[in-house]
């Protein structure tokens, strides 16, 4: 009996322990040159985020770029006219980021998100930064070249997430038909009153 109401127990609780680990992410294909001020928003709400379910762990920031015209003498301190100056700002990774030569690659950075509850960056008296709540990030850019190309840019996030409640109409069915069987499964416990096994009647004479 204590183990059928600890199963009973166990399934009731089980729709509400459901966790799972997940990457989230939102590229942005730029395929062009970058010189100039940009600004990169990326909508991870559009991409599965879900701020009822999902806690952020980990952002990944990752960008893809090839320098147009490959010198060799360009990473030459003399040379800063040619050298690939660029500043990123944003509030997850670079903050204010000055990147004195992009040479042709791809970058990837990790850090740890840990959420302040409120939110991170106000203008306006308006809440302009606040992913754990909306999903969204950004990252500016002024570069100072005419020498790169940005192939595509990125934000992912690594979640951890609480699964929805599952319909209860399932859980209701399962939970009512166990309960069913408890009488049925105390009878069978319960050692038989009448034996099959009677002695052998004995005719005297």
């Amino acid at each position: 009996m204590k183990f059928i109401n600890t199963v009973l127990l166990v399934l009731a609780l089980l729709p509400y322990s459901k966790s799972q680990a997940l990457v989230i992410t939102d590229v942005i294909e730029f395929d062009a040159k970058v010189k100039g001020d940009y600004t990169f928003n990326f909508d991870l709400i559009k991409q599965g985020f879900n701020p009822a379910t999902d806690t952020i762990n980990t952002i990944i920031f990752s960008f893809d770029v090839k320098e147009i015209i490959e010198d060799a003498f360009e990473d030459d301190a003399t040379m800063e006219d040619v050298r690939e100056y660029v500043v990123i700002r944003d509030y997850f990774y670079f903050f204010r980021g000055m990147l004195a030569d992009v040479d042709t690659g791809v970058f990837i950075g990790r850090t740890h998100w840990e959420s302040l509850g409120e939110c991170w960056y106000f203008y306006d008296n308006k809440c302009q930064f606040q992913p754990d709540k909306d999903g969204q990030f950004f990252s500016s850019w002024q570069v100072y070249t005419d020498n790169l190309w940005l192939n595509s840019i990125s934000i992912g996030i690594e979640v951890t997430r609480i699964s929805e409640v599952d319909e209860p109409s399932s859980w209701i069915l399962l939970i009512s038909f166990l309960m069913l069987l408890i009488p049925r499964l105390k009878a069978l416990s319960k050692p038989e009153t009448n034996s099959y096994f009677k002695s052998p009647k004995i005719n005297r004479i």
